[in-house]
């Protein structure tokens, strides 16, 4: 079972729904493995920049007169506290190449911005719905979940010393995502090698049971309408009952 409750992260609580999207290639493969991606942080900087960054407030900077008295104070050698702030923001740094993470929408329908941003194909692109009570019970303790919050990084937002919390945080010109995180960190929670910035390893797939996960899968509001047809198909010959749909977007208006 997953945690809930990290300090200075907010909840998704067990009925949020969840959804993410994706091409039909990616949704076959993770119904054949049975296996949920989690994609290492490091990896997502070309979308974002700013993943798992800190406030432009915490700075490491050099040394100051402010540290100077301080290090008088403390009895401390010249230099050590920006020596000390250049460490951390180092060893922080690298948290980025051993935190993995798997991102999904919520919101209680479907999504036009989410499909243009994430269905990878037009109108092969595929959506698939759950809720945080199903997924969680099948994922590993070691996997926390939460709410991202959307901040101004010129703000200071930091006063957790929790180090997940820069994982749940990104920009306000994200917020169309309304993204909630399933997160693990290899090295804080002992899972797997040792990471760095040139290993092989780009994401961890962790095993789940697709069938008593996912409620539905929708078919792009743009897809042709045999398309739906190959989905079904494609996930009735895997052995799954779950449900194919046309896309809540994809209800015809009344005139």
């Amino acid at each position: 079972m997953v945690q809930h409750d990290l300090e200075g992260v907010a909840v998704a609580g067990p009925s949020t729904t969840l959804w993410r999207y994706m091409s039909l290639s990616k949704l076959l493969q993770m119904l054949q493995s049975g296996t949920i991606w989690f994609s290492r942080v490091d990896q997502l900087l070309d979308a974002d920049p700013y993943e798992g960054s800190l406030p432009f407030s915490l700075q490491p900077g050099e040394a100051t007169p402010k540290d100077a008295a301080a290090e008088r104070e403390r009895r401390m050698a010249a230099g050590s506290l920006s020596k000390m702030r250049h460490m951390f923001f180092k060893t922080f740094k690298e948290q980025r190449e051993c935190t993995f993470v798997s991102c999904w929408h919520s919101g209680s329908s479907d999504n036009d911005a989410m499909w243009r941003l994430y269905g990878a194909e037009k109108d092969g692109s595929v959506c698939i719905r759950t809720t945080v009570s199903r997924i969680a019970p099948q994922l590993p303790d070691y996997v926390s979940v939460g709410r991202v919050e959307y901040v101004n990084y010129d703000d200071h937002w930091l006063d957790n010393p929790n180090v997940y919390v820069p994982f749940f945080r990104k920009r306000t010109c994200f917020q169309h995502e309304k993204e909630v995180r399933f997160l693990f960190n290899s090295s804080v929670d002992d899972v797997g090698p040792p990471l760095h910035a040139d290993s092989d390893i780009r994401g961890w797939e962790i095993n789940f049971h697709p069938d008593g996960c996912l409620t539905d899968i929708y078919v792009s509001p743009t897809a042709p309408p045999w398309f739906l047809h190959v989905v079904e198909s494609a996930v009735g010959g895997l052995g799954l009952s779950i449900p194919v749909r046309e896309a809540p977007m994809a209800r015809r208006p009344v005139f």
